[in-house]
């Protein structure tokens, strides 16, 4: 796994939150809501507005399209992830996503 340098990740950031943008939409219009039992866990440690959380499952986490974004992805170690969250959207790796 190799580490980016402060100018990389100035570069990369941007591009990141892009691409996290990109995979929350799909996440909120594809995912399915959380179960009766899962909005009382939600709730129960805090969420605000577990209402709100949608749960996308997928064989794996998209890689980034923006060539520098998904070489990254692969140098960090990003790629090797099971699990990604947005700010009201999950999207997990199948295998790791059991509970639902």
């Amino acid at each position: 796994m190799s580490i980016i340098t402060p100018q990389q990740f100035e570069m990369l950031l941007p591009l990141a939150c892009v691409w996290a943008a990109e995979q929350e939409r799909v996440i909120l219009r594809s995912g399915v809501a959380l179960t009766a039992s899962q909005l009382a866990d939600a709730r129960r440690v805090g969420v605000a507005e577990p209402d709100r959380i949608r749960l996308f499952r997928v064989m794996q986490i998209p890689s980034p399209t923006h060539p520098a974004l998904a070489a990254a992805a692969t140098a960090t170690g990003l790629k090797k992830v099971s699990e990604l969250e947005g700010r009201q959207g999950v999207s997990n790796y199948k295998q790791a996503a059991k509970a639902f």
